[in-house]
């Protein structure tokens, strides 16, 4: 198969794959990810961190429970994270 068509077929599974995964977020999570992702690009062992980023973070904003969030990121596949980073715009 010729580089171009490999690239379409990743990118048509990548695409199901946003759509199939992810991390329901209210407002305030929302916002502290936004923060911690604020660097811009995201390794996947970033990716992978990110519960214990949001443990360790500063940040805080009314109505943001930081517990509740680590806890959701730590049950969350590697895919939801993927998809979830992806749709914050990282």
């Amino acid at each position: 198969m010729l580089i171009s068509g490999k690239i379409n077929r990743t990118a048509e599974r990548y695409l199901e794959l946003m759509k199939a995964h992810g991390v329901p977020l209210c407002e305030p999570e929302r916002q502290c990810l936004v923060h911690l992702c604020g660097i811009g690009f995201m390794s996947t062992l970033e990716i992978r961190e990110l519960a214990m980023e949001v443990e360790l973070t500063s940040f805080d904003c009314e109505g943001l429970d930081k517990t509740a969030l680590a806890d959701k990121l730590k049950a969350a596949s590697f895919a939801d994270l993927v998809a979830m980073v992806e749709s914050l715009g990282f």
